[in-house]
């Protein structure tokens, strides 16, 4: 039998355990990137030597390493998430005191969701190590480019077949079990609770877009005073590529969390649409915390790409006034983008 409570709870472990694995990745790449500062600086003990003279390697393999596994767990935690919603979708069909569930809607995969894009992040990153791990090795850059495309494109075909798994096996629990009581309060006990979880999301996504571009931030001031000799990547290599890497995975990490944002802050609206038909959640430019918190987000991203564009030379002869004037243009377009998709939903949402 489907299991109203046990359903629910269930699904929002899954989501509690998801934000407690983005803010652990985040913390993991904030301590590697000061462990790299202090090896520029050169304040590792003589005893760690050995780790000086292969840092790009320690550092991309531990990073590597990590996010490997956590994309391998946010797929699995994808799975369930997609079962439990289908069989949720599927007890909610028998209810009148809400809209109809729809097991088929439910098990559609969506490109804009937040698990899809936090794990297309957490596969970024581990490709971003592989990347920085073959080039500790020497390898033709090239051939590292073409090594970190394969396992991202791994990871995503591995995503796409845990979700198959979740799918099959929610269908055959359906076609297989009977329908549990579903109590209205207990419903709406639920709402309140995924209504207090995607706060929180709100507040996890903006936390690790701050932890990375902070982290890289100091991994990139690190680059300009090198002191420590013999490192496993040639000093001018680092100073000429690595900036350019780092600004330009803190532009992706930001861009994919202003994503996660909009579709969480959406999630907020719909929920409290669920408890109180008469509240307007969809209002366009309305001063909210979470439109504040989106700003912040949007200013991160936008300083990301200052960073990202003055890294390359040809760029740097634009001058800097238009520089910024594309810095605004992303700033702008993030901003439409968030108060477009409010305007959909509240279309959708009758308001």
């Amino acid at each position: 039998m489907l299991d109203f409570e046990t359903i629910c709870r269930e699904f929002r472990g899954l989501v509690d355990r998801r934000r407690d694995l983005i803010t652990f990745l985040g913390t993991a790449f904030a301590a590697m990137s000061l462990f790299l500062e202090n090896v520029f600086d050169g304040k590792l003990p003589p005893s760690l030597a050995i780790l000086q003279q292969n840092v790009f390697a320690f550092y991309a393999f531990v990073l590597m390493f990590i996010s490997l596994i956590l994309a391998l767990r946010f797929a699995r935690l994808h799975g369930g998430m997609v079962m439990n919603g289908m069989m949720f979708a599927q007890l909610m069909t028998q209810q009148e005191f809400t809209k109809k569930g729809d097991p088929h809607r439910a098990s559609r995969h969506n490109h804009t969701g937040v698990s899809y894009l936090q794990y297309l992040m957490v596969a970024l990153i581990a490709a971003f190590s592989l990347f920085v791990l073959t080039s500790a090795f020497q390898v033709w850059p090239l051939f590292g480019l073409m090594a970190s495309a394969s396992l991202f494109l791994l990871l995503v075909g591995y995503y796409f077949w845990a979700r198959a798994q979740a799918i099959s096996f929610a269908w055959q629990k359906i076609r297989t079990s009977t329908c549990g009581p579903v109590d209205e309060n207990t419903w709406r006990d639920h709402i309140s609770e995924s209504l207090h979880q995607s706060n929180q999301g709100l507040l996890s996504e903006l936390a690790f877009a701050g932890l990375m571009v902070f982290s890289c931030f100091g991994a990139i001031s690190g680059m300009g005073k090198i002191e420590a000799s013999q490192l496993d990547v040639g000093k001018e290599s680092v100073i000429l590529f690595g900036p350019t890497l780092y600004a330009g995975l803190m532009l992706l990490v930001c861009v994919l969390e202003s994503l996660m944002y909009i579709r969480l802050r959406t999630a907020i609206g719909q929920f409290s649409l669920l408890l109180d038909p008469t509240d307007r959640p969809f209002r366009l430019f309305k001063l909210t915390d979470s439109f504040l918190g989106y700003l912040i987000l949007v200013f991160l991203a936008c300083i990301s790409l200052h960073v990202f564009l003055n890294t390359f030379s040809s760029l740097r002869a634009l001058g800097q006034s238009n520089i910024m004037v594309i810095d605004g243009g992303l700033f702008v377009a993030l901003i439409a983008l968030q108060q477009w998709n409010l305007y959909l939903a509240g279309r959708k949402a009758g308001h």
